[in-house]
């Protein structure tokens, strides 16, 4: 039997730098301090990776929205939120949401995000 964990609308938040600030991150970044911020804590991912790691599924799904904005940083903070599914060779697979896409732009950031968790 083959077992599937699916995690989704993780919404890691980093906060911008002046460079990557546009207006759409800008209202993104300042919808989820002063909304989302307390739903979406950082404690409980790692808690429910933490669970995972435990009790190790096949392949772990993790479907949109993993980033709050679709920064770099965000996407470096879920790379090291799932390294211990990967050091278990627990393979990871994404699906891009709207937070993590933004403009529908795939950015290198992403593939690299997607590359690693898959394990290549």
């Amino acid at each position: 039997m083959t077992r599937l964990a699916h995690i989704s609308d993780l919404h890691v938040s980093r906060t911008p730098c002046f460079g990557e600030l546009t207006l759409k991150r800008a209202v993104g970044y300042v919808n989820y301090r002063l909304n989302r911020s307390l739903r979406h804590s950082e404690v409980k991912i790692t808690e429910a990776i933490q669970s995972l790691v435990a009790d190790p599924p096949h392949l772990v799904a993790a479907t949109g929205d993993l980033a709050q904005t679709g920064l770099d940083s965000e996407f470096a903070a879920i790379r090291e939120y799932f390294e211990p599914l990967v050091k278990r060779n627990i393979p990871v697979i994404i699906v891009g949401g709207n937070h993590d896409l933004y403009g529908g732009k795939v950015t290198p950031a992403w593939v690299a995000l997607r590359e690693y968790l898959s394990l290549g």
